[in-house]
């Protein structure tokens, strides 16, 4: 049962102390609607102050009838309802600037009201999609223990346990009247191919291949943290604050030191708060070779590494020197590539990667002004370590009105995990 599940996955997850206030986003799908009923019957046995909010992005002409869903449940179990609309206007992928838009919108809320935690609607099967999606770009531990039950940020997701069909049925047996959105399956999204051609195939194989999935993710999850834990400690050793803050340096001294595990973690912090890009397995192998002097570590957004004496300082746009121009046209393809797909490499002292040159020609200016887009795409990582280099946040009151007056209460606290 549902009810049962969820319970246990807020007590075993540690997902939501008792007593404190809980934004929950409701879509107007089965899941998210599905999980704003289920903690509406746990909030009395858990002390939570329950509000909703629905986040229009305006890409949808049946959004308004969505959010009618969502504030119609929500008014029936007695729950405040919140509605912002966000622009999602932008270079890169209309999903990922519609999550990153959607996450903003949903903290200012939860500034504004003095939530604690944001609940949100993922479930058993988005899980298993995500492992996959992950496992087929290369993705290695860190990418494979997947969605994050509860993030350092305060968003918690109650249904982790539970499956998108169990979501389904509370709803069909409790009367909850949901909708469906198009684009889940709309073959040209990858995760909508994932849901109803791959997984099925995989199924008829193993039956059990979702729940195998997301048990994976929970087992990578555990000794990934542990190394969080340690690459605090280094990081914070490493750091160089008195570098420029235009060129991040770490001491390669240190890093050359540490435990690989570690270190690769430190690496995925690091290059994540730089470029707000999401970090694979090839960037790790980029970057383990910088601090023994190894050439030249290609990051994503067109920021480069390499060892200056004894730093790894970091540069963005060709700073550390670009040799020509088919080099230049060679890294604006990385850093252009659809779905953010990067393809990183290592360069050696030469600039030479093992490929044979190219036949376009493009100057140097136009890469360069290229970078600038970049930095209007998604932010798909949200590093786990404390980073330096953190985007100013507007005061909530100012965005949503008189809501609360509880603005300095914390959002969750600070844990390894994210997501």
């Amino acid at each position: 049962m549902l009810l049962a599940t969820v319970r246990r996955t807020i007590h075993q997850r540690a997902l939501l102390e008792r007593g404190i206030r809980v934004l929950v986003a409701v879509s107007g799908g089965a899941g998210s609607l599905a999980m704003l009923d289920v903690l509406a019957r746990l909030r009395s046995e858990s002390a939570l102050e329950l509000e909703a909010a629905s986040i229009d992005h305006g890409l949808r002409p049946d959004a308004g009838r969505e959010i009618d869903l969502a504030r119609r449940q929500a008014e029936r179990i007695a729950v405040p309802f919140y509605v912002e609309r966000v622009d999602v206007a932008g270079a890169g992928s209309v999903q990922a600037r519609a999550r990153k838009a959607r996450y903003e919108a949903l903290h200012r809320i939860a500034r504004g009201i003095g939530a604690s935690a944001i609940a949100v609607g993922h479930t058993r099967d988005d899980q298993a999609e995500t492992v996959l999606s992950r496992l087929l770009r290369g993705s290695g531990p860190h990418g494979l223990s997947g969605i994050t039950p509860r993030r350092a940020d305060g968003v918690v997701r109650p249904l982790i346990d539970a499956s998108r069909a169990e979501a389904r049925r509370w709803c069909i047996g409790h009367g909850i009247a949901f909708a469906d959105d198009p684009s889940n399956g709309d073959p040209r999204f990858q995760r909508a191919r994932l849901r109803h051609r791959i997984l099925p195939l995989l199924a008829a194989e193993s039956p059990a291949i979702v729940e195998h999935l997301a048990r994976l993710a929970d087992d990578l999850r555990a000794p990934d943290e542990a190394a969080v834990e340690r690459a605090r400690a280094v990081q914070g050793e490493a750091d160089a604050p008195s570098h420029s803050s235009l060129h991040p340096a770490l001491d390669a001294r240190v890093l050359e030191r540490a435990e690989s595990a570690v270190r690769a973690e430190v690496w995925r912090a690091w290059s994540c708060a730089l470029t707000q890009r999401p970090f694979r397995h090839a960037h790790l192998d980029a970057l383990e070779g910088v601090p023994q002097g190894k050439g030249e570590a290609r990051l994503p957004g067109a920021w480069t590494a390499r060892r200056e004496g004894d730093w790894v300082v970091a540069r963005r746009g060709g700073e550390h020197g670009i040799r020509n121009a088919t080099e230049a046209v060679d890294l604006q393809k990385e850093a252009r590539t659809t779905d953010g797909e990067e393809v990183p490499g290592l360069v050696d002292r030469d600039g030479n990667d093992g490929r044979n040159p190219k036949s376009e020609e493009r100057t140097v200016n136009r890469w360069i002004a290229d970078c600038a887009e970049i930095d209007a795409v998604e932010a798909l990582c949200q590093p786990r370590l404390i980073a330096r280099r953190r985007p100013a946040l507007r005061d909530p009151r100012s965005e949503i009105g008189s809501l609360s007056k509880e603005n300095d209460r914390p959002l969750g606290r600070l844990d390894p995990g994210s997501a």
